[in-house]
């Protein structure tokens, strides 16, 4: 029997309580191994338009939703009784008479008669239909069922987030990308077998063994199955004749000793008073060493006098330069003497070693969270494959960027001019959550090599509640509203570890972690720095303690080394927060003790916090 799971069944498996959950599982093992001889009880949905709908009996109250034909088996829903009913009632599963991928369809004559939440054709409104434009055979193109094209193209902008939820998913991806970009998606290439289509692989997926099956229903479907939409696919796919960007131990087992910033801040002070220099704090002479000598590698005084110091305003002439560069000569000197290294310089190392090669490690290199990458890193992963065509592909935001200084990647041979992409659609944060967060981001952000990242016409997928700005009297009070809200969310069915909570340094953990004691399963939320949010997701997340002095944190502004260090770093400040605040899916609170962060009067759209 080919055995099928769909989308729709591990989401709603996730919203199941522990002992419904583990009920559930024990059932499913049994429908694998064969639904006769395990005492399962199947019946059919008389009610469903589609016939090859049936139940299973998982206990008292819990039903299965499957759908069954000939020797095929496909996990299509799970809920208490009632629900499991008026959902299948409410579902067709069909391949698409265009482009033939099977897909669950909302019967939408039920939605007429009210059997289903109302989606009401809109009425004339001021604002334009959105796909107006598009006639039934491109609508139909787009996998758009027949019977809901004229809902599309009566749709304007206020209404299409409630039409979407109503359309298979690929259909609603496929329109959006339209109403952002104003291109159509390429149309994947029809499969013989309907299953095999590559909307219908993103949406249900094959189960070939136990292990399969257990590992779909351990983890949301987006943490087992990787999946792409097509404007994903079509830059996954594309050959570029360069390198491209979409918006271990390396010492070969010896292992470096690496200067601190304690080692480095000794060695600066020393090399000024041997060379009597005056004029420049112990601050700025770690900040050029850092970002300027060290990062590029600098080794001579012509090399210094030349390098361009992007985004640092303090100003330093031949003469100026002149006067430091026997300091971070000496610095490097001292080092090497004593056997300390810099992370740049082992880049570097490795970076001229392997440009040494005839031949490279690798034939291509993706490199995920390209913008915090420093010009030693780049280089050293630029060396890791040949020069050439789809060699080098990069990822990243540069909105995120939050540990290093802008630089120029053409000026070490990256050139992404003309192959660099930014993508308008949002998977991860709610329309109104990634709205809120944009407010701290200029709108138009731009590398140091020109190339912009447009933020506008970005739009999220799904809808969800506003995000909520607290501005409490007191730590106590904080603890409190945050306590409140997040045992909201705990009996709403979001599981503690799907919750985040956030806080500017190390030290204020303990805050965070005190506000949620004595709530069930605090110990499976996750409390850390806002540093460590990359890469994170949550359902719902609070960002506490936005506190003034602490977002921007006191000791960074007072440790400016000039102007353009202090733009840099409230810039990173901000980037920290935005990081942090669109970890959150559905759910977001930003708390402070009053006076509160600048920053949360622009996330709350310019309304005091």
């Amino acid at each position: 029997m080919t055995f099928l799971i769909a989308e729709t069944f591990t989401s709603a498996f996730n919203r199941l309580a522990g002992p419904d959950q583990k009920a559930v599982k024990a059932s499913v093992f049994d429908l694998q191994m064969g639904p006769a001889g395990n005492g399962l009880q199947l019946h059919r949905i008389d009610k469903s338009k589609d016939p090859n709908f049936w139940s299973v009996r998982v206990n008292r109250d819990i039903r299965l939703v499957v759908h069954k034909t000939g020797d095929s088996l496909l996990l299509a829903y799970v809920d208490h009784h009632d629900a499991a009913y008026a959902w299948a009632e409410r579902r067709r599963i069909e391949a698409h008479p265009r482009t033939g991928a099977i897909q669950i369809v909302e019967v939408r004559e039920r939605v007429e008669d009210g059997a289903a939440p109302a989606t009401p054709r809109p009425a004339p409104a001021p604002l334009p239909s959105l796909f107006a434009g598009l006639d039934d055979d491109t609508l139909l193109s787009l996998g758009v069922p027949a019977d809901w094209l004229a809902d599309v193209r009566a749709v304007n902008e206020d209404g299409f987030f409630a039409l979407a939820a109503h359309l298979p998913a690929e259909a609603a991806e496929a329109l959006l990308q339209y109403a952002t970009t104003g291109r159509l998606a390429p149309a994947p290439v029809p499969a013989a077998d309907p299953f095999a289509h590559p909307d219908a692989q993103r949406r249900i997926r094959l189960i070939a063994n136990q292990e399969e099956l257990e590992q779909a229903l351990a983890f949301p479907w987006e943490k087992w199955g990787v999946f792409l939409h097509p404007s994903q696919r079509a830059l996954v796919e594309r050959s570029f004749n360069g390198p491209a960007r979409v918006a271990g131990q390396l010492e070969h087992g010896v292992r470096p000793r690496i200067a601190s910033d304690v080692v480095l801040r000794a060695r600066l002070n020393a090399a000024a008073a041997e060379t009597g220099l005056k004029g420049f704090s112990e601050r700025f002479l770690l900040s050029e060493w850092t970002h300027v000598v060290d990062a590029w590698g600098l080794s001579s005084l012509d090399a210094y006098t030349s390098v361009p110091r992007m985004g640092r305003k303090s100003r330093l002439g031949p003469n100026q330069r002149a006067r430091l560069w026997p300091v971070f000569a000496a610095v490097r000197t001292a080092l090497a003497a004593e056997r300390y290294t810099t992370w740049a310089q082992v880049f570097s190392s490795l970076a001229d070693a392997l440009a040494a090669r005839a031949a490279r490690p690798f034939d291509h290199v993706v490199i995920d969270e390209a913008q915090d990458l420093a010009p030693a890193e780049l280089r050293f992963f630029a060396a890791l494959a040949p020069a050439g065509a789809d060699g080098l592909f990069l990822a990243g935001d540069v909105g995120q960027r939050i540990f290093q200084h802008p630089f120029s990647w053409a000026g070490l041979g990256v050139e992404v001019r003309g192959r660099s992409h930014t993508l308008k659609v949002c998977y991860r944060t709610s329309q109104q959550i990634r709205r809120a967060a944009d407010r701290l981001l200029p709108t138009v952000l731009r590398d140091a090599d020109g190339l912009e990242d447009e933020r506008r016409g970005i739009v999220s997928v799904f809808d969800g509640p506003a995000p909520e700005v607290a501005r409490l009297s007191s730590t106590e009070a904080e603890a409190e509203r945050v306590q409140g809200a997040v045992s909201s969310w705990l009996a709403e069915g979001i599981a503690p570890q799907e919750i985040g909570v956030f806080v500017r340094t190390e030290e204020l953990v303990p805050r965070a972690r005190a506000a949620l004691a004595s709530l069930a399963g605090a110990e499976r939320i996750t409390t850390a720095p806002m540093s460590l949010a990359k890469g994170l997701e949550f359902r719902a997340v609070v960002v506490m303690a936005c506190d003034e002095g602490t977002l921007p944190l006191d000791e960074r502004i007072a440790d400016a080394a000039d102007e353009a260090e202090l733009d840099d770093i409230y810039e990173t400040e901000r980037r920290l927060l935005y990081v942090a605040a669109t970890r959150a899916r559905e759910h977001l609170l930003l708390s402070g003790v009053a006076p509160t962060s600048e920053y949360l009067v622009d996330f709350a759209g310019g309304e005091n916090a």
